[in-house]
């Protein structure tokens, strides 16, 4: 959603069942898709700020880590108006 003066806001769903003291995600080929179509449609001069609950590096705690999370970062280099991605567990 635009967020106004050229900044827009990406919101991603990563999120997996997983058992108890797990808290992995993954980035699914179908949300790849669906996220490069929404990219599509910024105008490619907006500032984009994207947020996810699981990092785009593996962390320490692999059951902290996104499954795919390469996948995700090699879309965002095609996408250098993703200024800021954030996210949680670290």
């Amino acid at each position: 959603s635009e967020l106004g003066k050229g900044w827009w806001y990406v919101g991603i769903d990563s999120t997996l069942a997983t058992p108890p003291f797990n808290a992995k995600g993954i980035f699914p080929p179908e949300l790849e898709h669906t996220l490069e179509e929404v990219l599509r449609q910024i105008p490619p001069s907006g500032q984009i700020v994207m947020a996810n609950h699981f990092p785009l590096l593996p962390t320490p705690l692999p059951r902290h880590n996104l499954e795919r999370s390469e996948a995700l970062r090699a879309l965002l280099v095609q996408w250098p108006n993703v200024r800021l991605y954030l996210h949680g567990h670290i």
